[in-house]
């Protein structure tokens, strides 16, 4: 299996997009890592395997929320 996770990263006031957060997929040892575009948006493609993954967003000033995934 290979899918693909999308979204944009917010600010939880506001709902203003966030740019250049880090976004980082984890499974086991299995981490992908990506940054947002200046409209917050994110897209990690062909993630393999299933499981429960943690997605993480992470940017300066802002607190890091992690949410799990299951795939």
């Amino acid at each position: 299996i290979r899918v693909t996770v999308s979204g944009t990263v917010v600010n939880a006031i506001n709902n203003a997009p966030i740019s250049g957060a880090t976004v980082t997929l984890t499974l086991g040892s299995n981490v992908v890592t990506t940054t947002t575009s200046s409209s917050g948006a994110y897209t990690i493609i062909g993630i393999a395997g299933t499981g429960t993954y943690q997605l993480s967003g992470s940017a300066s000033g802002f607190a890091t929320s992690t949410v799990n995934l299951n795939l």
